[in-house]
């Protein structure tokens, strides 16, 4: 074999195993914009401020006639409305990127509306009885109704002003936020409660009834 086919036979060996090495490591491989694809993902990697998810209890009646010397434990009276507010909080947390989501359930948790039994069905006084106490609790779950979307708000406004990722010592940041707000709602409710329960309110009330049945 001669020098030139030598060279030539070299060359025609080669040629295709090198083209076939940058067919494999190229285009299925490399990314079209690969420094986006990368910050993109690393982006994705950041800690953020955690979600604020807010549910609502407006809570369900019962309705309780007997004694309610006894069943209210306030003397006598004719009746009552014993409601119970309510906050729980549920969390999520990630090793990496700390508190995810944050869980606020806020609501009425029990309504139990007491009637005298001295007042028969279908008598003035037991209507009046019943709708006072009702209005005790239409006035309750007013005050759930504004107030829990401010204790959420103020949960992430916190939230947002603290160092990220939000650890357990930020956690018990934002529980002391939620309770400062919920301690405002219950003053409020309670408050509320005063004003409908004034002498001169009952007084009057009392008056509706006069005269009949």
């Amino acid at each position: 074999m001669n020098f030139k086919v030598k060279i030539l036979f070299i060359l025609l060996f080669l040629f295709p195993f090198h083209m076939a090495n940058a067919q494999i490591g190229t285009a299925p491989f490399v990314p079209n914009n690969p420094r986006a694809s990368w910050a993109s993902s690393f982006k994705q990697r950041q800690p953020t401020p955690p979600e604020v998810v807010l549910k609502i209890e407006k809570g369900e009646v019962n309705y309780i006639i007997g004694n309610a010397r006894n069943l209210c434990s306030m003397g006598d009276v004719a009746g009552c409305a014993k409601i119970k507010l309510f906050m729980q909080q549920g969390v999520e947390f990630s090793p990496i990127l700390g508190l995810r989501k944050i869980v606020l359930h806020v609501g009425l948790a029990e309504i139990n509306v007491v009637v005298s039994s001295d007042y028969p069905k279908g008598t003035c006084k037991f209507d009046l009885v019943l709708k006072h106490e009702l209005t005790h609790v239409a006035l309750a779950r007013k005050v759930v109704e504004r107030y829990a979307p401010e204790i959420a708000k103020a949960v992430l406004v916190k939230a947002e002003s603290l160092p990220l990722p939000i650890d357990g010592n930020g956690l018990k940041v934002l529980e002391a936020t939620a309770n400062e707000y919920f301690n405002k709602m219950h003053t409020e409710q309670k408050r509320q409660d005063a004003l409908l329960d004034a002498p001169g309110n009952n007084v009057y009330q009392w008056e509706q009834c006069r005269g009949k049945n």
